[in-house]
C-alpha cells in the first residue's frame, strides 16, 4: 500500500471518529447572515458561487458539467468559482465565469486560505453550490454570504446547506451526479450536457502545426499514448507494447504512433516512436484532440483528453467506467484489455 493510500485509509478513519465534533463544528461556523428559508427563483438568481476546492486533476474534469449547466440554468448571473490551487483555473478559460478565487485550503496553506475567505466574505451571493461533498469545500461554503445554499443531503454539514438535495435518483456518473443538486432547486436540465474545454483557434492551429511536423506531412493516423497511472492502475511495458502493437498492426502502413511523455515517463516504450510532451495542459489538451486516437487508462490526461472532444479509448483496469468513465461521444471504454477488438474500436470511432 503506498503511502497516499494509507493516509487515504487514516483520513477515513479520523472522518467517523470525529462526525460528532464535525457536526459540532457546522453549527459554530454556520453563516446565516443573509439566508432566506425559501427558495430563490432561477430567473432572480443573480449572483452564484460554485465551491470546488478538490486538488485532483481527474476530478476538476468532471467538474465542467456542472459548470456549463450551471451557465443554461441561469444565464443572466455571475458565476464565480472557488478551486484550491491557480494551475486548475487554465481549465476552465473561456468558460462564463466572472471570477476565479484561490483558496489553498490546506494546513500548510492555512494564512492563505484566511485571505481567500476573507475576500469572499466581501461578496453577498444569491446561490452558494456545493457540488460535491468534502471538509474543506463545505467548511468554505458554510462561511460564505449566502441566501441559497445547496448541496447533497449529509448528516455531518446539513446544518450550513438548507436548501439540500437527496441524493435519490443521481446519474451513475461522477461527473453527473451533482445535476440533481440544480434539477432539485428548480432547474430543468436536458440532455446532452456540456462537458468540454474551451479551446481557442490558437491553441487549435499551433496543436495541428505539432501534430504535422511530427507526421511529417505524411497523412498517416496519429495512434496517441500516455503509459503514465496512479498506483494498480499502472500497466507493464509488456502490457503496453502488446496494446499498441494490437492497433499499429490494424493498419501499420498508414499509422504513426506518438507516446505522450511526462516528467514520470521520459523514455519511450520503442525506440522508433515519435513522442511529445507539453507542461501546458491547454496546448496537450489541443494535441491529443488533433490525434486520431488517444490510448490512456483511467488518470488524469484521459480525462484531458476527453474534454477536448478527442477520440479517446480508456483502459479501465481497476475503476468502473459507468462511474469514472470517458463520457465524450468519441470515446470507448475497455475493461477487459486482453481481448481488445480493434476493428470494432476503429469503426465506433468512425476511423474505417
Amino acid at each position: 500500500m503506498s503511502f497516499k493510500d494509507s493516509l487515504r485509509k487514516f483520513d477515513q478513519y479520523r472522518r467517523k471518529k470525529m462526525m460528532k465534533l464535525e457536526v459540532l463544528l457546522f453549527q459554530v461556523i454556520n453563516n446565516k447572515k443573509i439566508m432566506v428559508d425559501s427558495l430563490i427563483k432561477p430567473e432572480d438568481v443573480e449572483k452564484i458561487l460554485i465551491v470546488r476546492t478538490n486538488k485532483r486533476i481527474g476530478n476538476m474534469f468532471f467538474l465542467l458539467p456542472f459548470l456549463h449547466e450551471t451557465g443554461k440554468c441561469y444565464p443572466n448571473a455571475e458565476i464565480d468559482l472557488v478551486l484550491n490551487l491557480p494551475w486548475q483555473g487554465k481549465i476552465f478559460e473561456n468558460i462564463a465565469i466572472n471570477k476565479i478565487f484561490y483558496s489553498h485550503f490546506s494546513f500548510k496553506d492555512i494564512f492563505k486560505w484566511g485571505e481567500c475567505i476573507k475576500e469572499l466574505k466581501k461578496q453577498d451571493y444569491d446561490l452558494v453550490l456545493m457540488p460535491y461533498q468534502s471538509v474543506g469545500d463545505a467548511v468554505t461554503s458554510a462561511l460564505m454570504n449566502g441566501r441559497n445554499k445547496a448541496s447533497f443531503v449529509s448528516d455531518i454539514n446539513g446544518i450550513a446547506f438548507p436548501h439540500a438535495v437527496t441524493e435519490d435518483g443521481c446519474e451513475r456518473h461522477f461527473a453527473f451526479k451533482p445535476l440533481k443538486i440544480l434539477e432539485g432547486i428548480g432547474n430543468q436540465l436536458e440532455k446532452p450536457y456540456g462537458y468540454e474545454i474551451i479551446l481557442s483557434e490558437g491553441e487549435v492551429e499551433s496543436a495541428t502545426t505539432a501534430l504535422r511536423d511530427l507526421s511529417k506531412d505524411s497523412g498517416a493516423r496519429a495512434l496517441a499514448y500516455f503509459r503514465g497511472a496512479r498506483g494498480t492502475k499502472v500497466l507493464s511495458d509488456n502490457v503496453w507494447r502488446g496494446i499498441v502493437a494490437k492497433f499499429k498492426d490494424y493498419d501499420p502502413e498508414n499509422t504513426i504512433c506518438v507516446e505522450i511523455l511526462s516528467p514520470d515517463i521520459q523514455t519511450p516504450l520503442e525506440g522508433d516512436t515519435q513522442v511529445y510532451q507539453n507542461a501546458d495542459m491547454r496546448a496537450l489538451a489541443a494535441f491529443l484532440a488533433q490525434c486520431d486516437m488517444f490510448i490512456c487508462s483511467d488518470t488524469g490526461p484521459l480525462h484531458l483528453a476527453d474534454a477536448a472532444g478527442a477520440n479517446c479509448v480508456g483502459l479501465f483496469t481497476e475503476t468502473d467506467p459507468t462511474v469514472y468513465g470517458c463520457i465524450g461521444a468519441n470515446t470507448v471504454n475497455l475493461t477487459d484489455i486482453e481481448h481488445i477488438d480493434v476493428s470494432a474500436i476503429y469503426s465506433r470511432l468512425g476511423l474505417k
